[in-house]
Order: structure tokens, then sequence, then C-alpha cells
């Protein structure tokens, strides 16, 4: 009627008609509805939408001081642009191929159990979605077990009805405990734990998974290191004889510096080993003093305790007296 009314669509003159109730009736009911419940609800939403918007701002702003409009439209010429400001690592970030995962036991300690229990808790999640998955499937294919409401005749036949298998009993057998030795993390993993834990971060000594992964890769040839050096130093000398048996005199002058590096080691290694003797020596030594000052002591509190046994049977026998 509204819409129509300007085209002279709808003939409004039977209500404003002395002494009839029907126009100010519909005008008083136009006037409750619009004014005083659909307006009113029209800025309950406005209020309620403003608070809401203001308040996660709020929150953005608490974490990040930057203008969330100037971060959108700085976001947006640099996708025009076409320039990404998110997901771009650099080279030496990302580093080379041989850097992009670590063996687990390689770790610090801190780092192993971190990684175990993040694992654990994925593991967890994937479980507990396809115990759902698996539930849902009986769901639809055996809906029977799941009807827990009986009708009157099957309450009088006293027949038994199977009730719904629980989600935990449905949940997949938990795999066997890996080897810690055959596990890899990767590069992307390890960023990770750095960004959502500071202190890994303190513990690393660096922000980077790369620099990480750097410091303590080892290298994973294969083969006892000591075997290896044997079979290089034997490889080394066969060739050098084979060139002296050719007439090549050969001299090397670095030898008497190897020498000297080589004793200044074998010394700094022996004084070490001298001073952490002593330091064991003068722990035993203490610890044996110790022994036997806890000995005096639990000799003398013998001592202290059978003086106080005769001090109370002698009282006790002068009161009695």
């Amino acid at each position: 009627a509204v819409i129509v009314a300007p085209a002279s669509g709808v003939e409004l003159a039977p209500i404003f008609v002395s002494g009839d109730l029907l126009g100010p009736l519909l005008i008083f009911t136009y006037i409750v509805l619009v004014f005083l419940l659909l307006l009113n609800i029209f800025m309950a939403i406005c209020v309620e939408t403003y608070s809401v918007c203001t308040y996660e701002l709020n929150e953005v702003k608490a974490v990040n001081k930057a203008n969330p409009m100037l971060v959108f439209i700085w976001t947006y010429l640099n996708a025009v642009r076409g320039v990404k400001l998110v997901g771009k690592e650099t080279e030496e970030d990302r580093g080379t191929p041989a850097e992009q995962q670590i063996a687990l036991s390689a770790l610090p300690e801190a780092i192993q159990m971190r990684y175990m229990e993040e694992r654990r808790k994925m593991n967890d999640i994937v479980s507990n979605a396809l115990a759902a998955i698996e539930d849902a499937k009986r769901r639809r294919n055996e809906p029977e077990l799941y009807n827990t409401s009986m009708t009157g005749e099957e309450e009088d036949d006293g027949d038994d009805v199977v009730p719904p298998t629980p989600l935990h009993d449905l949940r997949p057998q938990p795999p066997e405990e890996e080897n810690v030795h055959m596990m890899l993390v990767h590069r992307v993993q390890l960023q990770r734990m750095l960004e959502d834990h500071p202190v890994i971060q303190e513990i690393c000594g660096t922000r980077k998974a790369v620099e990480v992964i750097r410091r303590f890769q080892v290298d994973s040839a294969g083969g006892d290191p000591y075997d290896m050096v044997a079979k290089l130093q034997e490889s080394i000398a066969k060739k050098l004889h084979e060139l002296e048996e050719q007439g090549m005199d050969l001299t090397f002058d670095e030898m008497e510096a190897l020498k000297a590096v080589s004793q200044e080691l074998h010394s700094a290694l022996t004084e070490s080993q001298r001073e952490w003797r002593a330091e064991l020596l003068s722990v035993l030594q203490m610890a044996s003093l110790l022994s036997k000052a806890l000995i005096d002591l639990t000799n003398q509190l013998a001592k202290v305790q059978i003086n106080h046994d005769r001090l109370t049977t002698g009282g006790g026998a002068d009161l009695r007296s």
C-alpha cells in the first residue's frame, strides 16, 4: 500500500472519514510497529555491530599498533603492484636443499620434547577426526544400534537395545613408538616452533630455523667416523708410497708445524685431565670429610638419646619414691 499509494493505486479516503476509528487505529498501529519495534530493532543491530567491531579493533590494536585501514590500503596497493608481503623468504632464510631437514636426535633435548608433544597433539587430532568419521559411517549404516528409544512392544518383549559405541572405543590404536634417531624435523616445522615458543629461541640463540639446522646438523654419510678416518689415512699412505716408488721426493715442511700443534693439543688435554683429576680428588676428599662428620654427629645424637633416656628413667624413679 505504501508503494502503490503515490500512484493512486490505493484509495485512502475511507480511512479518513470523520467518526471512523479505522484510520486512527491504523496510524497508531503503524507508529507502534515501525517506530517502537522495527526502528528500535534496527538501531539495536547497528549498536551491537558497532560494539563488536570496536572491540575487535581494540583487540587488534593491543597486539599490533598499526592502523588496520592503513594496513589494508598498503596491502591492497602492493597486491595491485604484484608484490607479496607474506610467504616470501630470502635465499638466506630458506637455505640450501640439504638444510631443509635435520634429525630429531641432533637437536637439543628441550626442542625434542616440544616436538614430540606437538606431534602427539596432532596425532590425537587426527585420531579423533578418524573416530568421528567412523562413528558417522556407523550411524548411517546401522541406525538401529543408535536408537535409544524403545516402543511399548519392545519393552514388553524384553528385547535389549544395543547402546551406541562410545567415541573413544572407535579411536584407532596409537602407532608404535617411533625411533627418535630415525625421525626428521623439517625447516618449516622448526621455524613454526621457534615463532610459537620464545623459550626455544633463547635456547637456540636465534629466530631462524636454518641457523639452528646449520648449528646442530651432523654429517649423515653413515659409518663409524673412526673407521672412515683410518681408511682415509690408509689411502693417503698408499698413494704416498706409490709416488715415492715413481721417484718423486716429497717434502712436507708443514709437518713440523703440525707436530707442534699436536704436541700443544696433547699437553693441553693432559693439563685438562690433570686439573679434572685434582678437582675430582678434592670433591672426594670433601665427601669423605662430610661422611666422617655425619658419622660423628650420629654418634653424638645416640649419646644424647641414651642420656635423655637415663634422665627420664631416673626422674620417674624419683617421682615414684
